[in-house]
C-alpha cells in the first residue's frame, strides 16, 4: 500500500487548481511557470518560508527579464542572485543551453546503449531459477552439452547428399556436430526411389538473437552450394523475419517520417518545426529502445523489479510494436505543444515569451496524459510474460521520457534557440500546400522588456 502513495501524490499535484500557466512535472524534472503565480507557490510549498524571500527574488528579477524564462527561467534567475545580481539583464546570457546539454547528454546515452542490442528471443539464462524447465537446462550443462542443443537447425536433403553435407557442416566454425536423425520423420520417400532425410545441426550456443545467428547463416550458404532442399529451425526463421520486417524497415520509417513532416508543415506554417519534430521523435524511440536494451537486455534492474535476469535479447517484434505506438502517442504530445506555442506567438509575441506562455498552458495536460498512461502500461507489466513485461515497460518508460527529457526540456529548449528560424514558410512551399506563407517578425533583443500583446 506504501508504493501507491508516491503515485498518488503525482496525481494529486496535477490535479491542483494552481493559478493561470502552472505547470508541475514529475520530480526531478523541469518547472516552466507563468510570472503571475511563481511567488504564491513557492510559499505553498516551503511554508517555513526558508526559500520564500529568494524565489520571490528571483520572481522580481524575471519580471525584469523575461529572455530568462525559457526553460529553467527560475533556475537562471537564482543563478544570477547567487553570483550577486539583481538587475535587469543579469541573466540574460544563460539562456536554454543548460536544459539542451542536459536532455542531449541523457538521450544520447541511451542511443548509445541501442546500438548493442540483440533482436532475437531471450536466451535460456533468463529462464526463472526454479521450474522443470531450469532442471533441464541445469542436467544438460552439467553432462557438458551445449546449449546449441536448445535451438538445431534443420537441412532437409536428398539421402544420396546427405554423407557431404554432413561432412561439410561439421568443418563449419560454430558447429558442434551433424547427424541425420534417427526417429520420427527422419526419412520421407517421395517420387518412388528418391527419399529425404532431415539432417540436425548443432551448434555450439543458442541461435536466439541477431548476434548469435552468425552459424545459421554459414550453415544455409553451405547447404546451398550441396543442393540441400531447405533450412529450417528457430535460428532460420528469425533470419527470415529479421530480413523481411527489419529489411523494409528504413523504407517504411522513411516515408512516415516524411509523410509526417508534409503535414506538419502544414499544420504549423514552418519549415524547421516539423523537422524539429519528426527528428526528436524518432530521437526518443531510439533512446527508449535503449532504455529496454539497458534494463531486459543487460538485465539492469529486471532482477530487482520483476525477478528476471538479463534476457540477453529483445523479443524481435517487441520493438516494432513499441514503434507503432509511440510514435503516434509522442507525435500527439509535440502537435499539441508546438501548435500552442505558434498560437502565442501568431498573437505577436516573441519566440521566448511564445514558448513560455505555450509550455506554461500545455505542459500540466501532457504531463499528467503521460503519467495516466504510464499507470496503464505499468499495470500491464504485472502481467505474466517475459515479453509481456518487456513491452509494457518499455512503452511505460517512452510515455515518461518523451513527456519530460524531450517534450519539457529539449522541445522548448530547441525552440527558443532557433527563434525566428522556426517561422519561416515560403510562399512558394505554401502556395503547394494551400496555406499562407509565414515570415517571422523583428522580435525585441533578449535582455529587454518586450511589450505585452494588446488584447
Amino acid at each position: 500500500m506504501k508504493k501507491l502513495f508516491p503515485i498518488l501524490g503525482i496525481l494529486f499535484l496535477c490535479s491542483l487548481p494552481f493559478l493561470y500557466g502552472q505547470t508541475v512535472t514529475l520530480p526531478g524534472m523541469t518547472e516552466i511557470t507563468s510570472i503571475a503565480g511563481n511567488d504564491l507557490l513557492w510559499v505553498w510549498l516551503d511554508p517555513t518560508g526558508a526559500n520564500a524571500t529568494r524565489k520571490i527574488k528571483a520572481s522580481n528579477l524575471l519580471k525584469q527579464n523575461h529572455s530568462c524564462e525559457v526553460v529553467f527561467g527560475d533556475l537562471q534567475a537564482q543563478a544570477a542572485i547567487n553570483a550577486g545580481s539583481d538587475q535587469p539583464g543579469a541573466c540574460a546570457n544563460v539562456s536554454g543551453h543548460d536544459a539542451t546539454i542536459t536532455a542531449v547528454a541523457i538521450l544520447g546515452v541511451l542511443i548509445g546503449v541501442l546500438f548493442t542490442a540483440k533482436i532475437g528471443q531471450a536466451a535460456s539464462s533468463s529462464l526463472a531459477s526454479n521450474g522443470p524447465y531450469y532442471d533441464s537446462l541445469q542436467t544438460l550443462e552439467k553432462g557438458k552439452v551445449p546449449t546449441g542443443i536448445l535451438t538445431p537447425i534443420e537441412v532437409v536433403a536428398k539421402d544420396s547428399d546427405t554423407a557431404k553435407l554432413i561432412d561439410a557442416f561439421k568443418k563449419i566454425d560454430g558447429v558442434h556436430t551433424a547427424f541425420v536423425q534417427k526417429t520420427g520423420p527422419g526419412a520421407v520417400p517421395i517420387h518412388g526411389d528418391t527419399t529425404l532425410r532431415d539432417i540436425l545441426v548443432l551448434p555450439n550456443y543458442e541461435t536466439v538473437n541477431s548476434k548469435s545467428v552468425e552459424v545459421v547463416k554459414r550453415v544455409k550458404a553451405k547447404a546451398s552450394e550441396l543442393g540441400a532442399i531447405g533450412v529450417t529451425g528457430l535460428g532460420a526463421a528469425q533470419i527470415d523475419f529479421l530480413d523481411a520486417v527489419y529489411g523494409n524497415f528504413p523504407v517504411v520509417l522513411a516515408i512516415i517520417a516524411l509523410l509526417t513532416y508534409v503535414l506538419l508543415v502544414r499544420a504549423f506554417r514552418s519549415l524547421l518545426l516539423p523537422l524539429k519534430a519528426v527528428l526528436l521523435n524518432l530521437i526518443s524511440l531510439g533512446a527508449t529502445i535503449g532504455g529496454m536494451v539497458f534494463f531486459w537486455q543487460f538485465g539492469h534492474g529486471s532482477g530487482a523489479l520483476f525477478g528476471i535476469s538479463a534476457t540477453g535479447a529483445i523479443t524481435f517484434w517487441i520493438p516494432m510494436m513499441v514503434f507503432a505506438f509511440l510514435f503516434g502517442l509522442s507525435m500527439d504530445y509535440e502537435v499539441f505543444i508546438l501548435s500552442r506555442i505558434r498560437e502565442e506567438y501568431d498573437g505577436a509575441r516573441s519566440t521566448d515569451k511564445a514558448v513560455v506562455e505555450g509550455i506554461g498552458r500545455t505542459g500540466r495536460l501532457v504531463t499528467c496524459a503521460a503519467l495516466i498512461l504510464f499507470l496503464a502500461f505499468a499495470a500491464l507489466a504485472s502481467g505474466p510474460g517475459t515479453d509481456l513485461k518487456t513491452m509494457a515497460t518499455g512503452l511505460g518508460f517512452g510515455i515518461l521520457l518523451d513527456a519530460t527529457i524531450v517534450r519539457s526540456l529539449l522541445v522548448p529548449a530547441l525552440t527558443s534557440l532557433f527563434g525566428k528560424y522556426n517561422w519561416y514558410l515560403p510562399a512558394g512551399v505554401a502556395k503547394v500546400l494551400r496555406v499562407e506563407p509565414s515570415t517571422p517578425y523583428a522580435e525585441p533583443e533578449r535582455g529587454t522588456r518586450e511589450p505585452e500583446p494588446v488584447g
